[in-house]
């Protein structure tokens, strides 16, 4: 249903411009990629989820401009179907409230393929989180390297909400006494484990175990200096940047209320979930304000308007259990 939506939509969609600065960096590393620089010791993606889908796109198309533009802005409908996957996730298989999340994403975003990276990851963890089995462990290390090819603002917000997480609801299953401390750390240390080993792996064999120390110093770097880390000095003198900031803390705070009311009716795997996204989004909004420029708080537009959507599924559902009742 999510890529028939998508489809439908395909007449709409406009070429993307040409980036001058991003762009061009980015296809400056494929380049170099390709004429045989390591990397992250000799070329360092500043977007890593662009650099790899360039590099998979030069494999089966022209390596020209004209065919790089074509494959971001086909790519701009995975907003859409991550919409419309992660409504699935937390709906347990709504499919109409989920088309309805992807129709408001479609009317109300602007349509960007690297934010539909945290959706579409989001909703995979929903369902390895939602019961205790071997397939969750290997699909939360089967995200870990996907968020760390996507670079490190997708990393991040993934590998703490899977460790905290896990942390604060070690067991999928409703238990009369609360989880010991040994099995909370377990879990937590399981998480972070999944989070670094798969990725820094596939790094070591295909590029080099320098590679992949390289990769974490430089997020060790970026935590120290880089602005999404530490801020800059804000615009509130713009109106359109006032709202989106408080757009962003609006949707965090009803999220974080209605779970806080909520926590005690909740089984496990809707804690799971419900602390997953509130940590995943909270990155993400961080990120925008450290940034502090429009074009990075625009970013947190698509996730709070999944949020939102969620947010009122609940509030329908639980009006219709009160009035069963």
């Amino acid at each position: 249903m999510g890529c028939l939506l998508a489809v439908a939509v395909v007449p709409v969609l406009q070429m993307l411009p040409l980036d001058a600065f991003h762009d061009g960096y980015n296809l400056t590393c494929a380049w170099a990629f390709e004429s045989g620089c390591k990397l992250y010791t000799e070329i360092l993606p500043i977007r890593s989820y662009q650099f790899f889908v360039t590099w998979l796109s030069r494999r089966v198309l022209p390596q020209t401009v004209d065919a790089y533009l074509l494959t971001f802005s086909v790519l701009q409908l995975l907003p859409i179907i991550g919409a419309f996957a992660l409504s699935m996730a937390w709906t347990r298989g709504r499919v109409w409230w989920s088309v309805s999340t992807a129709i408001v994403v479609m009317a109300l975003s602007i349509l960007d393929s690297r934010q539909a990276i945290h959706l579409l990851l989001a909703a995979m963890m929903l369902n390895a989180l939602h019961q205790d089995r071997h397939a969750t462990w290997w699909l939360i290390g089967f995200g870990s390297v996907l968020a760390g090819g996507c670079g490190f603002d997708t990393l991040c917000p993934l590998a703490v909400a899977n460790t905290v997480t896990l942390f604060c609801v070690p067991s999928s299953e409703r238990f009369a006494e609360p989880p010991p401390l040994w099995r909370r750390v377990l879990r937590a240390t399981q998480a972070v484990v999944l989070a670094i080993v798969p990725f820094s792996l596939v790094i070591g064999v295909w590029q080099g175990p320098q590679a992949a120390a390289e990769h974490w110093l430089v997020l060790r770097d970026f935590a120290a200096h880089f602005n999404a880390f530490s801020g800059l000095p804000f615009e509130w003198h713009d109106q359109l940047t006032r709202f989106q900031v408080g757009l962003g803390l609006m949707v965090l705070t009803i999220w974080v209320s209605g779970g806080v009311v909520r926590w005690k009716m909740m089984p496990p795997a809707r804690r799971r979930a419900w602390l997953f996204l509130m940590i995943q989004f909270g990155f993400l909004l961080h990120r925008g304000v450290g940034r502090s420029d429009l074009a990075h708080l625009q970013d947190v537009m698509i996730p709070s308007l999944v949020l939102l959507s969620l947010s009122l599924f609940e509030c329908v559902k639980i009006l219709r259990h009160t009035r069963q009742t």
